[in-house]
């Protein structure tokens, strides 16, 4: 064999990381007679107590794309509300007007980025989307009436 044939050929039990160039040292090694299912629990599992969350890692996909969209519908309706209060103090709103509604609005931006810093969490994202949800509704009455 030559050199360069013998560079690219990697042992078919080493992990991802070694065809990165990078250390496998801290990855356990299965036995490559288990089964897969044992193998998979294997690399899966950790050494914290069962039902202890490991915050360190990425949140599901899954998870991050419901925040995602959530917060996108929010932005969204939050435009709207936005450029209808701007219409509404333009044309003569209340002198309280412009205050609350900008008050609204920040907490309601803070409640979506809340709820992205929480995506690790098991309910908290939900909850504060939910918020979010209901500072835009009052936005939205509030200019509806002003």
């Amino acid at each position: 064999m030559s050199s360069d044939t013998e560079r690219y050929e990697q042992d078919p039990a080493a992990g991802f990381g070694s065809a990165l160039g990078l250390a496998d040292a801290d990855a356990p090694r299965a036995d490559p007679n288990a089964s897969f299912r044992t193998r998979l629990a294997a690399a899966v599992s950790s050494d914290s107590r069962r039902g202890e969350r490991d915050f360190t890692a990425p949140p599901p996909q899954r998870i991050l794309a419901a925040v995602s969209v959530w917060a996108f519908v929010l932005a969204l309706g939050g435009i709207v509300v936005g450029i209808s209060a701007l219409v509404r103090i333009i044309a003569g709103a209340p002198g309280w007007f412009e205050p609350v509604i900008i008050l609204v609005g920040i907490v309601g931006m803070a409640f979506t980025v809340a709820g992205f810093a929480t995506v690790r969490r098991p309910m908290i994202p939900w909850a504060v989307l939910g918020a979010g949800t209901l500072t835009l509704i009052v936005g939205a009455v509030m200019t509806a009436s002003a």
